[in-house]
């Protein structure tokens, strides 16, 4: 029964804190503060990839990225579907 109340009573208090971020959003020092964390871990990832060295399998994925899209030709429109017979 102990057990029960506190899965309720932590349940709750995530749920009051859930709404109150929902109603009022993230506060706009923590947001900033939150994006700098973010770009220094992508900073540093990058670093990581730098000082191995890059590899073969790096070069296929970014030169597959980076083809050019195929897009439709003009002269063949997309057949359009007929709503009513007359």
């Amino acid at each position: 029964m102990a057990a029960a109340k506190f899965w309720t009573i932590f349940a709750g208090v995530i749920g009051v804190i859930a709404l109150g971020i929902y109603l009022f959003g993230i506060p706009p020092e923590l947001k900033r503060k939150l994006e700098r964390q973010a770009l220094k871990t992508m900073g540093e990832n990058k670093m990581s990839y730098v000082v191995k060295g890059s590899s073969p399998s790096n070069f296929s994925v970014q030169q597959t990225a980076l083809t050019p899209r195929q897009t439709r030709s003009l002269r063949s429109p997309r057949p359009t579907k007929k709503t009513s017979s007359s």
